[in-house]
């Protein structure tokens, strides 16, 4: 009885233990598999994707042939309908055409029919392959889209995730000074107390107190908007878990300038997409010149006809081809075949558009980088030197030998170091995924 007892107080202390236990932590990783499911963008990417490859699947059909099954019942007393109907059920008698009464007044008749057809297309002048080669080109086309959108929602989803980050960690600052804020207040009294301060310092400990509690404010409303932003990059309604990687510390090598600039030329979605949209624009021009030439068709038939299931049956059969030729459509195909070419132009023009838009991504991602690189280092020295010119604030005030002010300048001076120090990790880290979508791949010097 008593182990059954403990049974239930371990089982009991073990169900706590999992409701108390804090959720597991989400990472960059995880946010950016979350994004890749549940993203708008890349489900809309993803569905004109598939749209493109079943339009290239119903291009390539022009090639097979067409089979058609074809049943029907017609009950008639149209002579000439009637007469057609006897022949092809082999029931056609000489009684069935003498006296003339026979052929003219026929009386009711059922034709029940049952056939096959098959067409094939020999020759249409190029145009079924130039068709099957545009929808190759805007499969291509869809399939780049849906990379750049990846590369977009991966970009995007970085940046979000590092935002939060930065408001949750500036968030600290703001706390850390309302913290210290309240301890020089409670100072500030103690000394006014005792007669070693003047009232002048406490009010003005209240203020800085006042001020660091806005801040605090500001700061929980920043970090409010920026988990709302990462919601909205991912494409959730709201966060699994909590946001737990701090921000990178490190900045990163990158090959030089002009090699990324060569790699995002051979590799980033738009560029490809540009190319496709070259092939498919000069595979409607040679569609469009292709209606100047002739068709050419094979087809081949077989049907039943029969008065009743169960009467006699007639077969018939055929085997034909078939060309046709329009010698004139009143400019029909002249336009086309000029709408063609000026679309092969436009093509050409995107892809030059194209190629110098990646190359100015790539050097304004690449110097933004720098940029950031450069002032982290900069932050870095300034939080060291505010530091230590805090500490040494900080052990004067507490001797009497420095003003209230001159400490709460100080430790201005350490806030907004911290501040700028964590602002630069961030544009490092969001400048670095910027970098890898405008290259299209890794940015790191190899």
């Amino acid at each position: 009885m008593r182990l059954r007892g403990l049974g239930v107080v371990l089982g009991a202390a073990l169900a706590l233990g999992c409701f108390a236990a804090p959720a597991r932590a989400l990472t960059l990783d995880e946010a950016l598999t979350l994004a890749a499911e549940h993203r708008p963008a890349l489900d809309l990417a993803r569905a004109r994707s598939d749209a493109a490859r079943a339009a290239l699947r119903e291009r390539r059909a022009a090639r097979l042939p067409t089979v058609t099954l074809s049943a029907g019942a017609t009950r008639m007393d149209d002579p000439a309908q009637a007469l057609f109907a006897t022949l092809s059920q082999g029931r056609l008698t000489a009684a069935d055409l003498t006296p003339p009464e026979a052929l003219n007044h026929p009386g009711p008749l059922t034709d029940l029919t049952a056939g096959v057809t098959v067409h094939q297309s020999v020759f249409a002048g190029g145009r079924i392959a130039a068709g099957v080669r545009a929808g190759r080109a805007g499969a291509d086309a869809a399939a780049a889209g849906l990379e750049e959108a990846d590369h977009a929602a991966r970009a995007d989803v970085t940046a979000a995730y590092w935002g939060y980050v930065l408001a949750r960690e500036a968030l600290g600052v703001a706390e850390r000074d309302r913290e210290t804020a309240r301890a020089h207040l409670d100072l500030a009294r103690q000394r006014v107390a005792a007669g070693a301060a003047v009232q002048a310092d406490a009010l003005a400990a209240r203020a800085q107190l006042a001020r660091t509690e806005r801040q605090v404010a500001e700061r929980t409303r920043d970090r409010d908007v920026a988990r709302v932003g990462l919601e909205a990059a991912m494409g959730v309604e709201a966060l699994p878990s909590e946001p737990a990687e701090a921000l990178p510390g490190d900045t990163v090598e990158v090959a030089p300038r002009e090699v990324l600039v060569e790699r995002a030329l051979s590799r980033r979605p738009p560029v490809a997409a540009a190319e496709a949209g070259v092939r498919g624009a000069v595979a409607a021009l040679d569609g469009a010149r292709g209606a100047y030439l002739p068709e050419v068709a094979l087809s081949a038939s077989a049907a039943d006809h029969r008065e009743a299931l169960s009467g006699e049956s007639g077969q018939v059969w055929q085997v034909g081809a078939r060309a046709r030729w329009d010698l004139t459509d009143g400019g029909l195909r002249r336009a086309r075949a000029a709408e063609a070419r000026a679309g092969v132009r436009q093509a050409e023009a995107a892809r030059r558009l194209a190629r110098q838009q990646v190359r100015a991504e790539v050097v304004s991602a690449h110097s933004l980088l720098q940029t950031a690189a450069l002032r982290l280092e900069a932050a870095r020295t300034e939080a060291e030197a505010s530091g230590a010119a805090l500490a040494m604030t900080r052990d004067r005030y507490r001797a009497g030998a420095a003003l209230f002010t001159e400490l709460k300048e100080a430790e201005d001076r350490q806030a907004q170091a911290d501040l700028a120090e964590l602002q630069a990790r961030h544009d490092i880290a969001v400048a670095e995924a910027e970098l890898r979508r405008a290259v299209g791949g890794p940015v790191r010097r190899e």
